[in-house]
């Protein structure tokens, strides 16, 4: 029968939303349910909470001017002290720690020959992060420091 009005078709959000219902209310279906929900944790586990690791570039340069150390050593260190990685500068006093665990603090130390002073930084690597780090290294005076001997003056002196 004609009741003057046609029957509208139901929005595509409904019908999506009425079959999710479906779904999700037959028991039929709960093991696939589970197993939606483990895929979805372990992608978020491996994209979003995961360390993932990061890359550590060093500068090793002369601090009076400025130029590249060449064959400097350069340790990694973790937050306990233990030597994680040991690598060299190259010609230009470049050096790179690459895959390093992240989301930890490491101490590097740049031990160059004399007449460098070892020198020190600190950095803090975030998942995924690259960063760069400049160490300067002072050259040593040279110059040793004599104790001043103690002196006795007379009495009876004035002057």
């Amino acid at each position: 029968m004609d009741y003057g009005y046609e029957e509208t078709p139901q929005n595509p959000v409904s019908q999506w939303a009425e079959g999710a219902q479906d779904f999700f209310s037959n028991k039929e279906n709960i093991p696939k349910i589970i197993g939606l929900v483990v895929i979805i944790a372990v992608l978020a586990w491996y994209f979003a909470i995961r360390a993932a690791p990061g890359t550590i570039s060093v500068q090793v340069n002369a601090l009076d001017d400025e130029t590249g150390l060449a064959g400097v050593e350069v340790n990694l260190l973790d937050e306990e002290e233990n030597i994680v990685a040991t690598t060299y500068t190259e010609e230009d006093g470049s050096a790179v720690f690459k895959d390093v665990a992240s989301k930890k603090q490491y101490r590097l130390e740049a031990i160059a020959e004399d007449p460098f002073v070892a020198a020190t930084e600190y950095v803090e690597l975030a998942s995924n992060e690259q960063i760069s780090v400049a160490i300067e290294l002072e050259k040593e005076l040279g110059v040793e420091l004599t104790p001043i001997p103690e002196v006795s003056v007379p009495k009876n002196c004035d002057k």
